[in-house]
């Protein structure tokens, strides 16, 4: 009765060291949106400014980047946006009066093809890009590019260019509220 007792023992020991099944992973529900900033500004949406899933490109793959390639090499004017995350770029906007195309970098970031595309766009004289604190974006576009940040040409930076003597500090109006009042 003893030896039965003890392997009783030893069976519960075993069953508390043994593994716990895998919990089923829950499918996360996206919430809303949110509608305005951190700061308290309304975010701008592409449908406020009339662009809808027949003019608006997400480039994940050479399939869809040819359906846009060509368009914005035909414009006068662009603007650009980059979104980068510990130093390395993650995605680039690029944006007509009746397109934007986000390239996503972290997919096709070794596409000798986009590259090129995107270095062809940047370094254009016939092609003038409006941007917001375009600084750090031409710094991490020159790496990612491997051009020289001095070669990206005809850029119009909102916040050195347009902000008058008497606003606030360009920091603390933002890009909304500039597009807002300027364009």
């Amino acid at each position: 009765m003893k030896f039965h007792k003890k392997k009783e023992n030893q069976k519960s020991v075993k069953e508390e060291t043994s593994p716990k099944p895998e919990k089923k992973e829950r499918v996360r529900k996206l919430k809303e949106p949110p509608t305005e900033s951190p700061s308290g500004l309304p975010y701008l949406t592409l449908a406020e400014y009339g662009f809808t899933r027949e003019n608006y490109f997400f480039v994940r793959s050479i399939k869809s980047f040819e359906k846009i390639s060509e368009h914005f090499e035909q414009q006068s004017v662009i603007g650009i946006d980059t979104q980068f995350q510990k130093g390395v770029i993650q995605a680039v906007s690029i944006a007509s009066e009746d397109k934007v195309a986000v390239f996503d970098l972290s997919e096709l970031r070794e596409n000798a093809t986009i590259i090129e595309y995107l270095t062809k766009i940047l370094q254009s004289d016939s092609i003038e890009k409006i941007a917001h604190s375009f600084k750090l974006d031409a710094y991490y576009l020159s790496k990612l590019l491997g051009i020289d940040g001095t070669t990206i040409n005809k850029v119009i930076d909102l916040s050195t260019n347009i902000v008058e003597e008497s606003e606030e500090s360009v920091r603390k109006i933002g890009l909304n509220k500039l597009a807002e009042k300027y364009l």
